[in-house]
């Protein structure tokens, strides 16, 4: 006989607010990655809204450097936009846009991330039968290729997930 349970708080405890639906905007996403207050974080290539979001996060203590932003977007207060990273720039969080990032220049990114940060490269979701121009295989391969191991996958619109990858040990 097999026993089922009729308590649904017990049966779907490990469900978050957070897990139950898409983030509505660029600040649910970036709080779903975990971006800290007084962070550092560097954005190559961000959506729209996610130089302000992630300003929003880290706050007057924390630093945002944004290459390549939307062209039609305005820089927020506090955001340093760039032409290219300096190549001594260090950051607990380093995000990169794929498509704006390719491939082959994610892995350089890498270089910026600091001893505990963590590079979130952020990919377009495709419909089922689509195929897209960078394969998340692609993007997971040339990463363990070059000494990073994958953590943690976020989506973070309809349109859009984000995956965590950190050095290995």
């Amino acid at each position: 006989m097999i026993a089922v349970t009729t308590d649904v708080s017990r049966a779907c405890a490990t469900i978050t607010p957070a897990m139950a639906r898409l983030p509505r905007d660029p600040s649910e996403a970036v709080e779903a990655l975990g971006i800290a207050p007084a962070a550092t974080v560097i954005a190559v290539g961000p959506d729209h809204g996610f130089s302000e979001a992630l300003k929003q996060a880290v706050g007057k203590d924390g630093n945002v450097i944004v290459q390549s932003p939307p062209p039609d977007e305005d820089a927020p207060s506090g955001v340093d936009v760039v032409e290219s990273i300096p190549d001594h720039a260090k950051a607990d969080h380093v995000m990169g846009w794929i498509g704006v990032v390719p491939v082959h220049a994610a892995r350089k990114l890498g270089g910026h991330v600091s001893d505990n940060g963590s590079l979130w490269l952020v990919l377009p979701k495709v419909e089922r039968d689509a195929r897209a121009s960078v394969t998340e295989g692609e993007v997971k391969r040339a990463m363990l290729a070059g000494g990073w191991k994958e953590e943690r996958v976020v989506v973070i619109s309809t349109g859009a997930f984000a995956v965590r990858f950190r050095r290995r040990r």
